[in-house]
């Protein structure tokens, strides 16, 4: 009997010890931490991009909720921040940032998103996974305002140079310049006897 009474002291102690190890982590999800984004849109891609309403409402969701925010409040947003990833893709309709390198980088916004939004399913999270999903998704939107800053760069780049083709001569088109001439097969060199 006095075996059995040891027993279930140390059960009790256990899950005293469970518990506060459960108000840690609890409270690990609570704390807030911020977030910067590395890049944003220069004054020129700003007025390129005034009347994409999807790409603004994505800015100012992330600015508003996911600058100052907890893990907990993280998973908390992840469905809205994926619902507003789909209506930026919807929404573009700017020809200059029709490219596949742009496109690639809403794929990863948009999976990386899907991965925090599927963390909220997960009851045993931890907190730094949270923050870390949430850099993630920062990092990547810095990068879509990076790609969208060079292809403007380039373009007004382009303009800027004023290029005359006239002033060199070409006398054959480029096409002709560099095509390989065809080679006469031996079968068709050599006579044949008769």
């Amino acid at each position: 009997m006095l075996v059995v009474l040891i027993a279930c002291q140390n059960k009790k102690k256990i899950n005293v010890d469970s518990d506060e190890s459960s108000v840690a982590i609890h409270s690990k999800k609570q704390l807030q931490k911020s977030y910067q984004f590395t890049d944003t849109l220069t004054t020129i891609s700003k007025s390129k991009v005034n009347n994409w309403y999807g790409y603004k409402n994505l800015s100012s969701f992330l600015k508003e909720r996911y600058t100052n925010v907890s893990p907990n409040t993280a998973l908390e947003f992840s469905n809205e921040l994926f619902e507003v990833v789909q209506k930026v893709r919807d929404s573009f309709q700017i020809k200059e940032l029709n490219t596949e390198s742009l496109d690639a980088r809403f794929n990863v916004l948009s999976s990386e998103v899907l991965r925090l939004k599927d963390m909220d399913d997960i009851p045993s999270i931890k907190a730094e996974e949270v923050e870390l999903q949430t850099l993630k998704i920062m990092e990547v939107y810095s990068s879509i305002n990076a790609k969208i800053n060079a292809v403007y760069a380039q373009q007004s780049f382009d303009e800027d140079v004023n290029f005359d083709e006239s002033i060199f001569e070409f006398r054959e088109p480029l096409e002709r310049r560099f095509v390989k001439p065809k080679i006469k097969s031996k079968r068709n060199a050599r006579k044949i006897p008769r």
